[in-house]
């Protein structure tokens, strides 16, 4: 199932009933960056309410940028290198892991 939405209540609403719904099951749900968030929020608070569960590879995300962890680039092997540097010296309290960026896809990708 593709997505082509706004970040919008509506979206949000298609996304948790796409995945509560089994007759989809198995499908798999491709949304653009645009609606990133609004994809892994609803489908976060689905899993966690129980409405279904967790699929590895259910939900998939394009962009227009590598991950954080796609070292074949080098603009993301420095990325990595002032990432871990930042997160473990400059006094942040957000996180206490200087892999946070490879373990978290979605702020990773930020």
């Amino acid at each position: 199932v593709m997505v082509f939405g706004s970040p919008t209540r509506d979206t949000s609403k298609f996304i948790r009933r796409m995945l509560m719904d089994g007759r989809p099951a198995g499908a798999h749900l491709l949304a653009p960056s645009a609606v990133q968030s609004a994809v892994v929020e609803t489908w976060r608070a689905v899993v966690a309410d129980g409405g279904a569960k967790f699929v590895r590879g259910q939900v998939v995300s394009t962009g227009t940028t590598p991950l954080a962890r796609d070292t074949q680039y080098g603009a993301i092997q420095r990325f990595q290198g002032v990432m871990r540097d930042y997160l473990a010296n400059s006094g942040q309290t957000d996180y206490n892991d200087t892999e946070h960026f490879l373990k978290n896809e979605s702020e990773g990708e930020l």
